[in-house]
């Protein structure tokens, strides 16, 4: 047995401390004058390192939850948190792949994945080395100057895991991110 040392207070609580939680989540949409429930009294906590995924027919909640765990919609009942703290608002410690890949037209591949870096303000050189590492990575060099129009619906998918990944974010939140790739 190796001995690795006390214990301390931190380390039990980031042990045991959720990293995004959702206490009796429930959730509903307007739908031909009535609520539709959606999600109805979730209770969920995900810890730092886990893989979880959500797995249901179309319409039963999944891409809800991951909307509130990005901080893009609140529910009706019940706090999503997030490292402690209810999310308020968009949740910038959190990268959200969505089903779509949301890309802007008039932005070239390049211009998509320097995005998110150029909200941040992160300085020019480092943003475009980044960048195009990222795009190394993902298969997509040699494509940095093509508009998503130009792109096969797989590229397009990996040019938005890419500005997904660019800015290292704490969680990953993915919505079918494989849906289009080959």
């Amino acid at each position: 047995m190796n001995y690795l040392g006390p214990i301390s207070h931190d380390m039990l609580r980031d042990a045991v401390a959720p990293v995004l939680s959702f206490s009796r989540i429930t959730k509903s949409f307007a739908h031909e004058g009535r609520a539709t429930p959606v999600v109805d009294g979730v209770d969920l906590r995900i810890g730092r390192g886990e893989v979880v995924a959500f797995l249901g027919p179309s319409g039963c909640g999944k891409t809800t939850l991951l909307n509130m765990a990005a901080g893009l919609l609140a529910p009706d009942v019940g706090v999503t948190s997030y490292a402690g703290e209810a999310i308020a608002g968009p949740n910038t410690r959190v990268g959200y792949l969505t089903q779509a890949d949301a890309l802007l037209p008039w932005r070239t591949t390049l211009g998509n994945v320097l995005l998110p870096l150029d909200v941040r303000g992160t300085p020019r050189a480092e943003k475009r080395e980044r960048a195009r590492a990222i795009l190394d990575k993902v298969g997509l060099s040699g494509s940095e100057r093509h508009f998503p129009s130009q792109l096969s619906g797989g590229m397009r998918k990996r040019a938005a895991l890419a500005r997904t990944l660019v800015y290292s974010p704490e969680t990953l939140l993915l919505d079918e991110p494989f849906g289009a790739l080959d």
